[in-house]
């Protein structure tokens, strides 16, 4: 499963990157996650990237850093950006359009012309990885 594998790499304090093969479109895609707590290491990997995830939960606000990394990306003024939003299905029916319209408010902010897409299933991973 692509989502969990990103999604663990994602947790690790320390940078780290795979390579997935996408058969559907034939693509191969290599993920770099810099370390989560040193913002320089985050823009470092930023300029490198030619499309950044931005990987959100649901069942979180996002924090004091996320909200300086969100900031300091896009002053930098990059290319491409996807956003997406995991775990929407684990949240009650009646607090989901919420969550998804105050994310996508805070997204807009930043990135005006981004849409927050929701993978909480394999379809809409490979949804994701055809529009990266």
């Amino acid at each position: 499963n692509v989502l969990s594998t990103v999604c663990s790499l994602q947790q690790t304090s320390c940078s780290a990157t795979t390579t997935v093969l996408f058969p559907v479109t034939k693509q191969r895609f290599t993920f770099l996650f810099p370390s989560s707590s040193d913002l320089y290491t985050i823009l470092d990997a930023a300029k490198v990237a030619d499309t950044l995830l931005f990987i959100y939960k649901a069942d979180e606000d996002l924090s004091s850093f996320s909200e300086l990394v969100l900031d300091t990306c896009s002053a930098q003024g990059l290319s491409s950006t996807c956003h997406v939003l995991k775990g929407l299905s684990e949240i009650p029916i009646k607090k989901r359009a919420d969550i998804k319209r105050r994310l996508q408010e805070n997204v807009n902010r930043r990135f005006p012309k981004a849409k927050l897409r929701c993978v909480d299933s394999s379809q809409d991973i490979v949804n994701v990885l055809r529009f990266v």
